[in-house]
């Protein structure tokens, strides 16, 4: 029973190398493990990445669209006031030309009503005298 309790030296150098082997193979399993989660932290991290970038752009592009709205909406409403002021001032003028006309027009009637008058008088006169 001594010799079977009792620890030779290829037993040792077994037990040795077996411990040697073992360890090498776990840090060769950790290893490959290590490089399975950063391979997979890094595909997660590009994911997250990317999806961050992406509403990142989309919210540009509604602020984008937002300004676009904003500056139409300005720019229609300047325009409107822009188109009425034209429009008031050529009724203006129009207004203006027309009320123009019918002064010239009857300072023009009224002169001709005066002319008409003195020469009706004036040969009323003549026939009168007889000339």
């Amino acid at each position: 029973q001594d010799e079977n309790a009792a620890l030779t030296i290829e037993d040792t150098g077994a037990i040795h190398m077996q411990r040697i082997i073992r360890g090498r193979l776990a840090r060769n399993y950790s290893q490959r493990l290590i490089r399975a989660y950063r391979r997979a932290a890094t595909i997660i991290a590009s994911g997250y990445r990317g999806f961050t970038c992406r509403m990142k752009a989309k919210r540009k592009k509604y602020q984008y669209y937002g300004a676009v709205l904003i500056q139409r909406s300005i720019r229609a409403k300047f325009a409107r006031v822009v188109t009425e002021t034209i429009r008031k001032d050529r009724f203006e003028k129009r207004a203006a030309v027309l009320v123009s006309t019918l002064f010239l027009g009857r300072r023009a009637r009224v002169r001709v009503r005066r002319r008409r008058q003195l020469r009706k008088v004036a040969f009323q006169a003549a026939d009168a005298v007889g000339v």
